[in-house]
């Protein structure tokens, strides 16, 4: 089973297709496993993906769907509603039609550091700095009571915060040319793909 619509058309297609990395992990899969008996089912459905989501240790353990999978998965298998196989084909082609990589340059301005990357050892350690005083900053403004431990959700924000910043920084008058829906310099990096504003 795989939740990923990509990943499953990797493996169910030619390794030699993908660059080394996914092509290396494709063709071990396809080694091992018989590309055909491969499924699709959707995140919410995927066991995994509880903990992904900031699920409780006190939920894992009492969750039907961690110990048992999803419950349509006790029923009859033509009774499957994940095996979206047309689906999954029209993802395909129309992913294969795309002509141009999009890239993301965010709209997000930081006007200074707030916390100054070079002070931290390991990118773990500036994420957790920096979900914390993006925590604080969240209880400031909605007067919340503060919560426990980080949650996973937090960890993300926090590297989002990162990627928009150095997005911004380096690529400063190929946003605002975004922004005032500009053409890109002509010796913009980023003119042969098609960056978009989030």
């Amino acid at each position: 089973w795989c939740d990923s619509t990509i990943v499953l058309h990797w493996i169910k297609g030619s390794a030699s297709k993908w660059k080394q990395f996914v092509s290396n992990r494709v063709t071990e899969i396809q080694a091992i496993t018989d590309p055909s008996v491969w499924r699709h089912c959707t995140g919410k459905d995927n066991p995994a993906d509880l903990l992904t989501r900031g699920i409780s240790c006190k939920d894992l353990i009492s969750s039907r769907k961690w110990f048992h999978g999803p419950a349509w998965l006790s029923n009859s298998e033509d009774t499957w509603s994940c095996n979206q196989e047309s689906e999954i084909e029209a993802d395909i082609v129309e992913l294969e039609s795309e002509s141009r990589t999009k890239v993301l340059v965010s709209s997000t301005i930081v006007c200074a550091k707030l916390i100054d990357p070079d002070r931290y050892s390991s990118l773990r350690k500036l994420l957790r700095v920096t979900a914390w005083v993006l925590r604080f900053v969240h209880l400031l403004k909605t007067k919340l009571q503060p919560k426990g431990s980080l949650t996973s959700d937090e960890l993300n924000r926090a590297e989002l915060f990162w990627i928009k910043f150095v997005q911004n920084e380096a690529f400063h008058e190929d946003k605002n040319n975004l922004i005032a829906k500009k053409p890109l310099s002509k010796d913009s990096i980023l003119l042969c793909l098609n960056p978009f504003l989030d």
